[in-house]
């Protein structure tokens, strides 16, 4: 009786765990079919590009001043500049720095 009911409990489990392979290769089945593989950034890299020009832009563009060789050798240089140094209470020492970078 005992040898009975453990083989019909065995049976039981079978029949649930291929029911639940079913049903796990079929969902699987169906979001591989409807997953998209292109990235967002691919999709928006893939749309059409708008064919007509802005008339606009192309005459701002013609009307750019050109500046010649001589005009940029007339341009004065900068031989000195000035650079800011941060005070000595600023500083952090190498030990500080360390603990600022922990987590």
């Amino acid at each position: 009786m005992r040898k009975k009911k453990s083989i019909v409990q065995f049976v039981w489990l079978l029949i649930f765990t291929t029911m639940t392979m079913v049903v796990w290769v079929g969902l699987e089945i169906y979001r591989a079919a409807n997953k998209s593989t292109i990235t967002l950034v691919l999709q928006e890299q893939l749309e059409p590009l708008d064919a007509s020009l802005d008339v606009e832009t192309i005459a701002t563009l013609k009307q750019r001043r050109l500046i010649s060789v001589q005009e940029l050798a007339q341009t004065p240089e900068i031989d000195t500049f000035e650079v800011k140094t941060a005070s000595p209470e600023a500083e952090l020492t190498a030990g500080e720095i360390e603990n600022e970078q922990t987590f």
